[in-house]
């Protein structure tokens, strides 16, 4: 009868320690190399569950739908617990609303990066008040699921928020511009906004007032204060970009200044409005229900517009 051959020992620095281990140690030392190499599969498989090629895709997928503000597309990337607590009419509206207190006019997304907490995007916000505004924001993911979802927070919404932070402004309007008639009279001054024409302006100016509500948002979106008086009619309305400038201001999160925008008074618009061509308009009419308009064949500029 031979003797049994030795089971050989593992290669490695482990085997030449288990070489020089014997008896009821040996067996304890082989049980605790196997716990331990348990242990470090487990922490891979962590590791590609929160990082790997599916938390990824859906970051990607993420920051590419956000630079086209397609809210839908981001929406379905939710986590169910982040869909149930912020419906998509209600996640759109959240994020909108943000991007109009930037006054934003663009926004663009990096590729995104892993870390230990989550996957970091970049993210450059142009806005029309504040110039570029630039940061990261860090999405957490599911940590189980396929594909894993973005557990989505409110201050997700705009680079360099934190929890529980608003993005707030302040801004004051400049002055605004004057509008000319095309031989350069002036049909409204900048301040008063006075006419040496008062028969022509009276038809064709508008005038200004409080901000109507189906007008708030995108008002809002231009940098316009809520208590600002802008145009409501006429000219006035039509060139309300132009002639309300951009607003001087400050960008805060929270407590912290992270913009300030000098702001650009009111330009002067020039209008194709012919005074002649005016006065002949309200003189046809001559105070009857209707309504007259003098385009030029050309170009189709309009030179004037009269009625009651």
């Amino acid at each position: 009868m031979t003797a049994s051959r030795p089971r050989s020992a593992p290669e490695g620095p482990a085997g030449r320690v288990l070489r020089r281990v014997s008896g009821p140690d040996r067996r304890i030392f082989r049980r605790r190399l196997g716990l331990l190499a348990v242990v470090v599969v487990l922490i891979g498989v962590v590791a590609a569950v929160s990082g790997g090629p599916d938390g990824r895709q859906t970051a990607e997928r993420y920051a590419a739908a956000w630079s086209q503000r397609d809210w839908a597309t981001m929406h379905a990337l939710l986590s169910p617990d982040a869909q149930k607590q912020h419906p998509l009419l209600q996640f759109a509206k959240a994020n909108s609303a943000v991007l109009a207190t930037a006054t934003a006019t663009g926004l663009k997304t990096g590729k995104p990066s892993h870390d230990g907490a989550g996957w970091t995007i970049p993210v450059a916000v142009q806005t029309r008040a504040f110039g570029l505004v630039k940061g990261t924001v860090l999405v957490p993911l599911t940590t189980d699921g396929d594909p894993l979802r973005v557990i989505w927070a409110p201050e997700l919404a705009f680079p360099g928020l934190r929890r529980g932070e608003q993005l707030t402004r302040t801004t004051t309007m400049p002055q605004r511009g004057a509008l000319l008639a095309r031989d350069g009279t002036v049909l409204a001054r900048r301040g008063d906004r006075g006419s040496a024409i008062t028969d022509v302006a009276g038809q064709v100016v508008g005038g200004l007032a409080p901000i109507a509500p189906d007008r708030a948002l995108a008002l809002r979106a231009l940098g316009v204060p809520p208590d600002a008086l802008v145009g409501a009619t006429g000219l006035e309305r039509v060139f309300e970009a132009r002639l309300g400038g951009v607003p001087r201001g400050t960008l805060s999160e929270g407590r912290r200044l992270i913009a300030r925008g000098a702001g650009r008074a009111g330009t002067d618009v020039r209008t194709t409005i012919s005074p002649a061509l005016e006065r002949s308009a309200i003189a046809a009419l001559a105070g009857r229900y209707g309504g007259v308009v003098a385009f030029d064949p050309r170009d189709g500029a309009v030179l004037a517009f009269a009625g009651i």
